[in-house]
């Protein structure tokens, strides 16, 4: 039994914020300070808009998951009563109990069926890791018809007063469809690894049992999301060579066995580093339009590709990324 990328599907926030917004808004605040930074991180970002979740349009990080999916089950002409499973991907949960996937299946409207569901939680790396277990499941015969969804809203875990972070980051859902079929879609071959000594270059230190939200040291940059990013990059890149070549064969030298390359949207200054291995020509990105969604990017870029036909039925694709922790990785598959 192989295993078909039957559809995908995305939500996007109603409200967009461009940078030139956001410099507006550090102007009216006279925060020069901010407005100078800006103006230069947006060159090394390469954001120029990103959607903000809202409260008040019911825009939670499980009802856009729904959303997404059912978009997803509609193009691959499914119904939500034909998933045998759901796996929530994302970053951050909605609410520490219950867990994420049962209210995405709440909203689904699938309480009377019973679907399974549950999360796992590998930020950036969500949707590759779910991807290898629903891989599994479809190839053990237990279930057959699986949704994967990364629902991401950033904008709540961002210092605003850390303009790195603050011009950088987009809320968004995105959904694949994952079901077993007899024709030549399949997963060639996934890697995934992780080198804990970088631990501590991207993280949010509270809200767990390290320091609980009533602790009484927490400060709001305890709370937010903290990324040193050029660290990240100078202790990765020199690891992703032999990490590309367990992926696939001589992949750090070569993509002439691959159609199409879809990877994270960290930064603008990530895809560059990218760019060593990947040709932009081979390659998807949506930093620009949507910010890093963390997790949503990477399915969120390849539902585009796909909508483009810059993917299309039969050619051999690359997810690839890296993720807090740190963790580098990928997956061949012919879509």
């Amino acid at each position: 039994m192989n295993v078909r990328i039957t559809g995908t599907g995305v939500y996007l926030p109603q409200k967009k914020i461009t940078t030139q917004e956001i410099l507006s808004t550090a102007k009216n605040h006279k925060n020069t300070l901010i407005e100078k930074e800006l103006l230069q991180i947006e060159k090394s970002n390469g954001v120029q808009s990103r959607h903000v979740a809202s409260d008040e349009l019911g825009e939670t990080t499980s009802q856009m998951a729904a959303w997404a999916i059912l978009v997803a089950l509609k193009n691959a002409n499914l119904q939500p009563t034909d998933l045998d499973l759901i796996i929530f991907a994302g970053a951050a949960f909605e609410q520490p109990v219950p867990d994420t996937s049962v209210l995405i299946q709440l909203k689904l409207d699938l309480s009377k069926h019973g679907t399974p569901c549950f999360s796992i939680h590998a930020t950036c790396l969500g949707f590759l890791h779910a991807m290898d277990i629903a891989n599994a499941y479809i190839q053990s015969g237990r279930y057959q018809c699986i949704a994967i969804v990364c629902s991401e809203i950033s904008s709540k875990a961002i210092n605003p007063h850390d303009p790195h972070t603050y011009s950088l980051f987009g809320d968004a859902a995105a959904a694949t469809i994952l079901t077993g079929t007899t024709g030549s879609s399949h997963i060639h071959h996934s890697y995934i690894t992780t080198f804990s000594e970088g631990a501590y270059y991207t993280e949010i230190v509270a809200g767990g049992t390290r320091k609980h939200p009533n602790h009484h040291q927490c400060s709001i940059e305890d709370h937010s999301f903290q990324m040193k990013g050029r660290e990240i990059l100078k202790f990765a890149l020199p690891k992703s060579q032999d990490v590309l070549d367990l992926i696939w064969p001589n992949l750090s030298r070569t993509t002439v066995d691959l159609d199409h390359i879809i990877t994270h949207q960290p930064s603008r200054i990530g895809l560059l580093a990218f760019q060593r291995f990947f040709p932009i020509e081979k390659t998807t990105n949506t930093l620009h339009k949507y910010g890093n969604c963390v997790s949503a990017s990477l399915p969120l870029t390849l539902h585009e590709a796909i909508q483009q036909e810059q993917v299309q039925r039969g050619n051999k694709i690359l997810l690839f990324g890296m993720g807090a922790g740190l963790s580098i990785g990928g997956m061949v598959l012919t879509y």
